[in-house]
């Protein structure tokens, strides 16, 4: 039998036989961590990684039912068929049919906890009220959407039509929100955009995991052409999650218009991180740099 070994920041050891041999016994004593909803995503994971996406979601709608401080989860087929809805803590997202699991844990946890949680360094970096505040690779549109609580104006982009088609039916009811469809880029043009498996991995670049499904022709702005283009001068929070080319938008004209940055440095540009450039291109305009799990953040 296969057996999965899985070590939760308490450092309580679990040993896990293959997922339908879960006894409810050990669910109801790691319910009663602290950290239950933290251990519930690491080992749906683990449960993704060995036994497949079918397996993880039963595991992840047990658990939700078994455990204190997770989210219920269903999902819904949507007239889009490029699309689906997720259903948790009465709320309904809109997203990608071809979503990678991993990334639908996080809704469990609550969406706009993490996605704020990931692209926060608290009394550093941080959307605060009153902000104006760039989504660069806004995906389906959770940051800007948890951004427009506080901000006064948030531009949201995203570059994939269909990322864009979900990003538009989540955020289409929030007044201060303005979603375009374009890529930000080092130049103002066209460029082929690889659509990949997962939908988590469309970008300019060659998708981190599995193959290329398509290539479209997508329309990149730099960002100072896109601040002019909404009557703006600065923003005062700018993220930027962009699949591996973070410098070049850094780079571009007004890549660094803003006082507050938080650039996703993950190793997603050939598997290599731009932590070291990222830090030193900010360091060497004025910005004090600080990192927080991949996320690199500066502030002036």
């Amino acid at each position: 039998m296969r057996i999965l070994r899985l070590a939760g920041k308490s450092g309580f050891l679990i040993d896990l036989a293959q997922y339908g041999g879960l006894e409810t016994i050990v669910m109801q004593e790691i319910g009663q961590m602290t950290n239950a909803p933290q251990m519930a995503a690491q080992m749906g994971n683990q449960i993704y990684l060995n036994f497949g996406s079918q397996k993880a979601g039963e595991f992840i709608a047990f658990a939700s039912g078994s455990w204190p401080g997770l989210q219920n989860m269903r999902f819904d087929k949507d007239p889009d068929p490029d699309l689906k809805r997720v259903v948790f803590d009465q709320k309904t997202w809109v997203v990608p049919k071809s979503i990678f699991w991993s990334h639908l844990h996080r809704m469990t946890l609550g969406y706009h906890d993490f996605i704020l949680g990931k692209y926060s360094c608290p009394e550093f970096c941080e959307i605060e009220a009153g902000d104006v505040v760039l989504d660069c690779g806004s995906f389906i549109g959770g940051l800007a959407s948890a951004a427009a609580g506080k901000a006064s104006r948030v531009i949201a982009v995203e570059p994939s039509p269909i990322n864009y088609k979900a990003a538009n039916r989540n955020l289409k009811d929030l007044g201060n929100v303005t979603l375009l469809q374009c890529g930000l880029w080092n130049a103002c043009g066209a460029q082929d955009f690889n659509i990949s498996e997962t939908a988590i991995d469309d970008g300019l670049l060659v998708p981190d995991k599995g193959e290329i499904v398509r290539t479209v022709t997508v329309q990149t702005q730099t960002v100072a052409a896109l601040a002019r283009s909404n009557d703006l001068t600065v923003f005062d929070f700018q993220k930027i999650e962009a699949e591996g080319v973070e410098l070049e938008i850094l780079l571009g004209e007004g890549g660094l218009l803003a006082n507050k940055i938080a650039v996703d440095c993950a190793p997603e540009r050939n598997g290599e991180s731009p932590e070291k450039d990222v830090t030193a291109l900010l360091q060497q305009h004025g910005f004090e740099t600080r990192k927080k799990g991949v996320v690199v953040f500066g502030r002036r």
